[in-house]
This record gives C-alpha cells, sequence and structure tokens, in this order.
C-alpha cells in the first residue's frame, strides 16, 4: 500500500469514525478511541503514519445501545456489519463499512460477507479475578469462537511447517463436523449467555472481545471506561479514556516510544482495495 493509497484510507476511516461519533453523541453513548486509534491520538494527535485501522470500543451496556441506536439512525451509505446483520460474519464484534468500497483481507479472501472498507467497535467485558475463573472462560469462549468461525466457514489454518499445518487441519476439521449440530443462532446465544455470566462478577479489569488465541489477551485497567476526556484526532476531537496514560501503559508499556523503522507494519494484510466512486462523489459535494 502506497503513501497515496494510505492517505486515502485514512480519510475513509475518519468520515466513519465521524458517522460513529455523531450516533454516539445524538444517543448519549459513551465510547473510547481504542488501541493503535488511542495511541496514534496521543502520540501522533491523528493516525500513527502507518496504520491501516480505526478501532472504538465501548462498554457492553453501551455497546448494545450503539447496535440498536446505529440500526435506526446509520447513514445509508454505511453497513453495520454484526453476527446478526451478515450470515457469514464470524466476529464478537461490529464493524461499520462503508459501502460501494472493497477491502478484502488475507484472512477474509473468500469469505462471502460485506467486504467494504471498515472501522471496528470493539465490546469490552468483565474479566474475573480469579485465575481460575479466567481460565474456564477464555477456554468456553474460544471454543464457542471457533464454532462459529467454523459455521461462517472460515477455515484459514495455513502454516508454513507441514506438522502445524496438519495439526490445525485436523483440529479445524473437528470443529468443523461439531459446528454442524448447532445453527449460528444456537452458538451466539451461547456465547452471549457466557459472557454476561461474567459480566455479573465484581472485577477491577475488563477486556477486548475479539478473536485472538492469546491468554488474558488485551486486558486493561476498569478504570479506563469510568471516565471520559477528549483528544484531538486529524481534524476531530474524539471521546477517548480520561486515564488513557493508565490504558497505553498497561497494552504498550513505554508508548511515546517510537518503534525501530523494521517494525512498522500494517497490521492487516490487505490484498485488494477499492475505493469506488467515493472520492469522484465526495468532490461534488
Amino acid at each position: 500500500m502506497n503513501h497515496e493509497t494510505l492517505t486515502k484510507l485514512h480519510s475513509i476511516h475518519l468520515d466513519i469514525g465521524k458517522e460513529i461519533k455523531r450516533i454516539c453523541d445524538l444517543h448519549g453513548i459513551d465510547y473510547i478511541l481504542d488501541s493503535g486509534t488511542l495511541l496514534g491520538a496521543v502520540r501522533h494527535q491523528g493516525f500513527i503514519p502507518w496504520d491501516d485501522d480505526m478501532d472504538f470500543a465501548m462498554t457492553r451496556d453501551n455497546y448494545e445501545r450503539f447496535l440498536n441506536a446505529a440500526n435506526a439512525d446509520l447513514d445509508k451509505k454505511y453497513f453495520l456489519q454484526t453476527w446478526e446483520t451478515d450470515k457469514n460474519y464470524p466476529m464478537p464484534y461490529a464493524k461499520i463499512r462503508l459501502n460501494n468500497t472493497r477491502y478484502i483481507e488475507n484472512v477474509f479472501e473468500k469469505a462471502d460477507i460485506h467486504q467494504g472498507i471498515y472501522v471496528d467497535i470493539l465490546p469490552y467485558d468483565i474479566w474475573p479475578k480469579s485465575r481460575l475463573k479466567q481460565r474456564k472462560l477464555w477456554l468456553k469462549k474460544l471454543y464457542i469462537q471457533a464454532l462459529i468461525m467454523m459455521k461462517c466457514h472460515y477455515m484459514k489454518f495455513k502454516s508454513n511447517k507441514i506438522y502445524k499445518y496438519i495439526l490445525k487441519a485436523v483440529m479445524f476439521t473437528f470443529i468443523k463436523f461439531i459446528s454442524v449440530f448447532y445453527s449460528k443462532k444456537q452458538l451466539i446465544k451461547k456465547y452471549k449467555k457466557l459472557i454476561d455470566k461474567y459480566n455479573r462478577e465484581k472485577s477491577n479489569e475488563v477486556y477486548e472481545q475479539t478473536v485472538n488465541y492469546k491468554f488474558a489477551y488485551w486486558v486493561i485497567p476498569k478504570i479506563c471506561l469510568e471516565n471520559y476526556t477528549y483528544l484531538n484526532f486529524e481534524n476531530t476531537s474524539f471521546q477517548c479514556p480520561e486515564n488513557y496514560d493508565v490504558y497505553l501503559k498497561s497494552v504498550y508499556g513505554d508508548y511515546m516510544k517510537l518503534p525501530p523503522v523494521e517494525e512498522r507494519n500494517r497490521g492487516h494484510q490487505i490484498i485488494e482495495i477499492d475505493f469506488g466512486k467515493y472520492f469522484d462523489e465526495k468532490e461534488k459535494i
């Protein structure tokens, strides 16, 4: 992806971000800029120059409220992508996609889903205090997620090492077989029941609801989602954690230090990008 393409991509991400902000402001929904987007706001006052996405996050309650609000008020040029709105979409978080564009990632190359340029919206849920409960939650969550992904024909198990490829192929084939006995609706119901159970726990930590096989991935202090401030991001200000220093140190460590040049990689393996007529139509406005 060259600089011109990345600049255009950032422009669309920002437009989608403004639409998310508009809906949240309209309905009094709290949100934060998340992960690398928050880091960009603090360190660069905008996009990290080599980043290729934009992320928002919310508490579970605010996330559910946002989905309801977006279903009613989202501008028609965008598509709200969730488990429920896109038959073969397997992820436990939402995306706002721009219609009439294409943004094909390697992992979704053959997926029969909406593939427009997007911004992620990720819910945070309670991370239990007990190590035993943490393990139980993590294992059950991974299992149900794997079933949903197989149900949605998501079968990426490529590997450079033959023994890993065979191991993954056997494991994924078994999971695919088990998924036959469930509908996607049943699996989503199981997932939500699991999350709701642990959201009734008292804890000082929350975790990001995404798909990752690493235990305790992206766990942050709960206070990061309790008080908010506004930070400048490009030509707009967005809501961010008031304790953004606590958040960023917990996930990045010395976050103001730039990584070596060789580590400034874009996070997504993009194999096709098409802006459609978006910029032509924007110039007419």
